[in-house]
């Protein structure tokens, strides 16, 4: 049977189109737009490239800038391709220079696409398992060869494996060369390894200082140069006719979560061999074989493995083309059509900053408990980042944002809403949530009275609030009040503070943030008693706050303002409460500083089911549904009103200024530091976070590795709209990237 190849892009289309734009990936904000992405069309709505019956949860063939690629035994990892940020963390310690289309000969007009060292090191990470169809190792040995270019003549670089040197490297040319090292059986580990490049010497590669450039890396024993698959079709007639084709002997292994609904494996196959289909759990010790045969249908019951991690391996022992692979699930009544809601007249935003989800109910004060009782609540919403300014930020852009400010540039919530007709007041007790920090975009109404060292508390914000409600009660509106009551310091009032401590205070309330720097500087430990004493000021601040609330939705509802009045409880951030020896805000990753309730109370909401857990990015679509005005293509969340269960899993993204980054999906989650180290927990049966599984859990750490790769070498131009969630990616994805 012949197989015909059908390129969605020629090679030098490809390498043009990827290396035109040789833009930053340093986390600095200033990236340009993905390669090859149509800017006129970057809201559209994508292709459809698997049509189906049933829901297509998980889009295969659209995913296929995340296939982990072998060949004859070996991964072929093309380190001029936009899919290499999946071996390098997304770029976020900024090693690569990518995209880059560098001559294959001084002088020549042919380019070589590639990925240059940025300075002097660079390391990448690739896994390695013990299935037959993966790595070959030959005696033990593994086989790792790169096609490279020095930037200076004679260059020497010393070549590491999990921290174990492989070999000191002579480069003798600055031109394109294949280098070839073995790896000792003490280097390589089953799961994820690290290989790290110190060279001697940096010159010059199109105009950037770098060591060397790489094109191609192979581990493993092949002996081809080739690529691991191309964008192939079928034979004419045989139903969907593109799909993934490979030449030879070849594995394509796809790691990712399953969704929560019983699902099933469709695609077709076109080959003249034998061809299987296995999975293995991410805490399973071998796979498992789902299919085997040679051409034809597939369609696999995958419901016994609903909403595990795994790995999906499409393995062929010759040419073969998989057609339209996808994960599908049957439509469940309604699941498509988002809710009809009453379209809200005005809106009270209450944000808290500091605030933990499991202070909610456990901190007494009539105000919380009462608006969870009639809400719609999300129990668990996953902050961007730990700081008050930069979840503020990525609340009201809907978009990934560690930094505290808003630009001039960019459209807030409040602009879409005033727009819209919309009435639109900030009042602010947080000093971070401030105009000198771009927050006042789109409020008609500014004040700060922090800022002008006047009184801040959350029923003196509220106040102000009430004017503005009935100076514009004939009025849409919308009232943004940001509430500081369990910000550090922690200041309570005196009858607050003997609800929850009776014993003598070990120091002044207002001196809680001096505590706070000499722990983090390191020069003292907390007593016990401090200890105590910290988490009772901080119950207290969480009591005044619930009662500010409470009284806040008295007076809302004594108003009797004509209309629909919808109000949103949203927490910026947790807090630390001595879970790794301090307290605060603002330097770790952890659950405790990120997990943050939101609770909306309105007509018909409180009947409508609630996902599990949500994100700071869905906090500005949520306010848009219940306006009744379309989210449009900048924005990265969704309406937690809109969340389905026929939905792929959802990615919860969260970081710091520094660099580090963390991801959640289901049941895991992986925390990747601005170091580089990485972590991975599960959170079923280690809420606290205190086991790192990131070695026992290989096929865990790699789906989730991908998934934060893809998202972090694009946050800043991530359009949910076009792309679809880096979990499961639309097939505007993979051609905005070349493939």
């Amino acid at each position: 049977m012949a197989l015909q190849l059908c390129y969605c892009l020629g090679l030098t289309i490809l390498v043009a189109s990827f290396a035109a734009c040789s833009w930053r990936d340093d986390l600095d904000g200033e990236r340009r737009p993905p390669e090859g992405a149509d800017l006129e069309a970057w809201g559209a709505a994508p292709e459809s490239t698997a049509p189906d019956s049933a829901h297509v949860a998980v889009d295969l063939f659209a995913s296929r800038p995340l296939i982990a690629g072998h060949r004859r035994g070996a991964l072929v990892i093309e380190a001029g391709s936009a899919d290499f940020v999946k071996y390098i963390d997304g770029g976020v310690r900024t090693d690569w220079y990518r995209g880059l289309a560098i001559p294959q000969a001084e002088g020549g007009s042919t380019v070589v696409a590639a990925s240059a060292v940025r300075g002097l090191a660079a390391e990448l990470y690739f896994p390695i398992d013990n299935d037959p169809s993966g790595i070959e190792r030959t005696g033990g040995s593994l086989s790792i060869r790169f096609r490279a270019k020095s930037a200076v003549k004679n260059q020497l670089v010393s070549v590491f494996l999990n921290e174990h040197k492989i070999t000191d490297l002579r480069m003798p040319t600055a031109d394109w060369q294949n280098y070839s090292l073995a790896a000792s059986a003490s280097a390589w580990v089953v799961g994820e390894n690290k290989l790290r490049f110190y060279f001697r010497s940096a010159g010059e590669i199109e105009g950037r200082s770098s060591a060397a450039a790489f094109s191609r890396f192979v581990i493993g024993a092949s002996l081809s140069d080739e690529r691991a698959f191309e964008v192939g079709q079928g034979p004419p007639g045989a139903g969907p006719s593109r799909g993934l084709e490979v030449a030879a002997a070849s594995r394509l292994s796809y790691y990712f979560q399953l969704p929560e609904s019983a699902s099933r494996l469709r695609m077709k196959v076109a080959t003249e061999g034998e061809v299987s289909v296995r999975v293995r759990e991410s805490t399973a010790d071998v796979s498992r074989e789902l299919w085997h045969g040679g051409q034809g249908q597939v369609d696999l019951d995958l419901g016994s493995l609903r909403g595990e991690i795994v790995r999906l391996d499409l393995i062929s022992k010759g040419a073969a083309v998989w057609l339209a692979p996808r994960i599908v699930i049957d439509r469940l009544t309604g699941d498509e059509v988002a809710p009809e809601l009453p379209k809200a007249d005005r809106i009270v935003f209450w944000s808290v900053s500091s605030l933990r989800s499991d202070r909610l109910r456990s901190t007494p004060g009539r105000g919380f408990e009462r608006f969870l009782d009639e809400a719609f609540v999300v129990p668990r919403m996953q902050a961007v980042v730990p700081s008050a300014g930069g979840a503020n930020a990525s609340a009201m852009l809907g978009r990934f944002r560690t930094r505290g400010r808003i630009e001039d540039e960019q459209k807030t919530l409040a602009e879409r809403l005033q727009q819209n007709g919309f009435a639109t007041a900030l009042i602010s007790g947080n000093g971070f949530v401030s105009k000198a920090a771009g927050f006042s975009q789109g409020f008609a109404h500014y004040d700060n009275p922090m800022r002008r060292q006047h009184h801040f508390g959350a029923t003196t914000l509220w106040r102000q609030a009430k004017k503005f409600l009935l100076a514009h009660k004939k009025e849409r509106t919308f009232v943004h009040i940001a509430t500081v009551e369990g910000h550090i310091p922690y200041r309570p009032s005196s009858e607050a503070i003997e609800r929850h401590w009776q014993l003598p205070a070990p120091f002044a309330p207002a001196k809680t943030l001096d505590l706070a720097a000499q722990l983090e500087a390191g020069r003292r430990p907390a007593t016990e008693t401090e200890k105590g004493y910290v988490r009772a000021l901080y119950d207290a601040s969480i009591r005044e706050s619930s009662q500010a609330f409470a009284l806040m939705l008295e007076e809302l509802e004594a108003l009797h303002l004509p209309g629909n009045t919808v109000v949103v409880l949203v927490g910026e951030h947790g807090e630390e409460l001595w879970e790794r020896g301090k307290f605060g805000h603002g330097n770790s990753l952890f659950q405790e500083s990120l997990a943050t309730p939101l609770a909306i109370r309105g007509v018909g909401l409180g009947a409508l089911p609630a996902p599990r857990e949500a994100s700071t990015l869905d906090v500005a679509p949520t306010v848009l549904h219940l306006a009744g005005i379309e989210r449009d293509a900048a924005l990265q969340g969704q309406s937690v009103m809109r969340i389905q269960p026929t939905q792929a899993a959802r990615p919860l993204f969260s970081g710091l200024p520094s660099g580090a980054r963390s991801l959640r999906i289901g049941r895991y989650k992986l925390v990747l530091s601005a170091r580089g180290e990485l972590a991975l927990f599960d959170l079923r049966r280690d809420a606290g976070e205190q086991s790192n599984l990131a070695v026992d859990r290989p096929i865990a750490v790699r789906a989730l590795r991908v998934t934060l790769s893809a998202f972090v070498a694009f946050e800043t131009t991530w359009s949910t709209a076009r792309w679809g969630q880096p979990t499961a990616p639309l097939e505007a994805f993979a051609r905005d990237l070349g493939f």
